[in-house]
């Protein structure tokens, strides 16, 4: 943590500070984000990984399919924990229009 006590922005999948640069380890307060390494930082990750394979905002429906089924097919997580993450997902990102199509697998997503 840097010595600047500014903000910090994400940058790929780390925040790093506005001013020096320097990275961040977890996710600082107040940015809304949650952590990477937390459950719902994961289903938001997937959310992201989604968005630049689709090219579009994923689908509800897409982001269960990688998230709720137990694995290996897939991450095992509770729907209404994925659910809720999605929608804050899509909120803080100002989506608000749905694109989809078929759900990649966890191999495609990096998480198989």
């Amino acid at each position: 943590m840097c010595t600047c006590n500014s903000t910090y922005t994400l940058s790929g999948n780390t925040f790093v500070c506005t001013v020096c640069g320097t990275p961040f380890v977890g996710t600082p307060r107040g940015t809304g984000v949650p952590n990477p390494t937390t459950k719902c930082g994961t289903i938001w990750g997937v959310c992201t990984k989604l968005y630049t394979l689709t090219g579009g905002v994923p689908t509800r429906g897409m982001v269960l399919g990688v998230c709720t089924p137990p694995a290996p097919k897939g991450l095992g997580l509770n729907y209404h924990t994925v659910v809720t993450q999605y929608q804050r997902w899509v909120t803080h990102n100002g989506y608000n229009t749905q694109k989809g199509g078929v759900t990649p697998t966890l191999t495609q997503l990096g998480l198989g």
